[in-house]
């Protein structure tokens, strides 16, 4: 799997609560969204935020986040606004250029660090709305956004996302299905040829129904919010999603991608942890209390009689009856969400449906999960809140991580050869990289071991007459 990072768009709904620390300011529950999807880019649309706000979210995630915002010219904590925010644990800010290309508030571009010294061009927007069959203040928008990039063409964004408040097919991005005014979907459309711009959503899913914006008040449900990337992109990206945040008052879904470098390296999905719901799970401590008494009784005999190469390590056993129950067994929450996203799925693209009775039932189903996911959300802030009121104050691996910078990790892209071969003077192949790095560790690991008995007799004998000699 290519090393690849998720981008994310999300439209907030607003600042929320003007204090950082408060519960209900939502920029302080993007920390806690961008850690558990693991998010490296974030565009945010409707923020209320201008540059006073974005340097106290940043000075408050300062170990994390690095924020690029741009509010509104004269009522930046009331009305639109948008902001990148990048994860300092999985991309390098460093050098990061911002620009804002019109309508303050509406539209932002950044060029940010990618692979092997690339650049990576992302634009975020905020798009007016279409007010019934008067397209014309968005249509104005994609044209002056049109412009730019015509003026500028080194600045052409290799992604494009945000709530672009139009839609390209009333059929099927719809619900009820109702085209929006020509003069806007046509705007954008062109704007889409000058950048060569698709929808990688829909691209990946042609005929799929999925929605990311739901009107509480008429049970209507569009798809608003969407990435656009150009060809070279799409082709090395994947997981194109529309997924709950959780987060309070937030009435969109976030739509992310896994985007990736052809000249990237392959990479493993990281090191498995054993989830918290699982070290809860009865079986599991059972099953790990009985490994730990074995390895105890284990230990008291190679004391007596020393090591055997038939001795093995429970702690093995043990992961693996954790990733057992981990396929068997799922919080009772995500279990439920899933159940309900997959009947949303089922029903908003079943044809046999009426579309009043579609609506209806979509909007109880949209707003059940948008409950599940905030509880969820928030439960899983409540541990974090707990964990920091007991650990946060100690001097503890969790302290020192907390405290620390984060910085993404560090690829490696070849490895020199010792003898040059027909294929070159590096190895890129990443699997036959592992094996070579693997193999170069356990040498280092039995560099200087003893094998044989009569040599090991004879090396405790020499070690015994230094001690003699040592006076502690």
């Amino acid at each position: 799997m290519k090393a690849s990072i998720k981008i994310g768009s999300l439209n907030i709904r607003g600042y929320g609560n003007p204090s950082i620390t408060h519960p209900d300011n939502k920029l302080n529950s993007i920390n806690q969204l961008m850690r558990e999807k693991r998010l490296g880019v974030l565009m945010l649309q409707e923020t209320h935020m201008d540059g006073e706000r974005g340097r106290e979210v940043e000075t408050a995630f300062s170990k994390r986040l690095k924020v690029f915002c741009s509010g509104h010219p004269t009522s930046p904590h009331t009305k639109e606004g948008v902001a990148i925010i990048l994860n300092k644990e999985h991309v390098n800010v460093n050098n990061t250029e911002q620009t804002e290309i019109c309508h303050g508030g509406r539209a932002m571009l950044i060029k940010m660090n990618w692979h092997n010294g690339r650049k990576l061009n992302i634009c975020v927007v905020y798009a007016p709305n279409v007010n019934g069959s008067n397209g014309h203040e968005n249509a104005e928008f994609w044209k002056t956004i049109h412009q730019y990039f015509e003026q500028n063409p080194s600045k052409k964004p290799d992604i494009l996302a945000g709530d672009m408040n139009v839609v390209e097919s009333g059929m099927v991005d719809r619900l009820p299905a109702h085209n929006d005014p020509e003069e806007a979907t046509e705007a954008l459309d062109n704007l889409k040829i000058l950048t060569n711009l698709h929808d990688g959503w829909r691209d990946t899913y042609p005929d799929k129904k999925a929605y990311t914006f739901h009107q509480t008040a008429t049970g209507s449900q569009s798809q608003l919010d969407r990435i656009y990337a150009t060809s070279s992109f799409l082709t090395s990206s994947r997981e194109w999603n529309i997924e709950a945040t959780g987060i309070r008052n937030a009435d969109h879904k976030m739509v992310t991608v896994h985007a990736s470098n052809e000249e990237a390296p392959s990479v493993g999905r990281g090191r498995w942890a054993i989830p918290n719901h699982i070290l809860k799970d009865k079986q599991f401590i059972e099953f790990s209390l009985k490994k730990g008494m074995e390895a105890e009784k284990a230990l008291e005999e190679v004391n007596k009689s020393g090591r055997t190469s038939e001795q093995t390590s429970g702690k093995i056993d043990i992961l693996e009856k954790a990733r057992q129950r981990q396929r068997i067994v799922v919080p009772r929450t995500e279990k439920q969400i899933k159940k309900l996203e997959e009947k949303l799925v089922e029903l908003t693209n079943d044809d046999s449906i009426p579309e009043d009775e579609k609506v209806d039932q979509a909007a109880i189903l949209t707003s059940e999960i948008t409950t599940l996911e905030r509880k969820r959300f928030q439960q899983a802030r409540k541990d974090t809140a707990t964990k920091n009121r007991l650990e946060g104050e100690q001097i503890s691996r969790y302290w020192s991580n907390l405290n620390k910078e984060k910085k993404p990790r560090d690829l490696i892209y070849a490895l020199r050869k010792d003898v040059p071969d027909d294929n070159g003077e590096y190895e890129t192949d990443p699997e036959r990289m592992a094996r070579r790095a693997q193999n170069y560790h356990e040498s280092l690991q039995k560099e200087g071991r003893v094998t044989d008995e009569n040599q090991r007799i004879r090396k405790e004998q020499a070690t015994g007459k230094v001690l003699e000699n040592i006076t502690t």
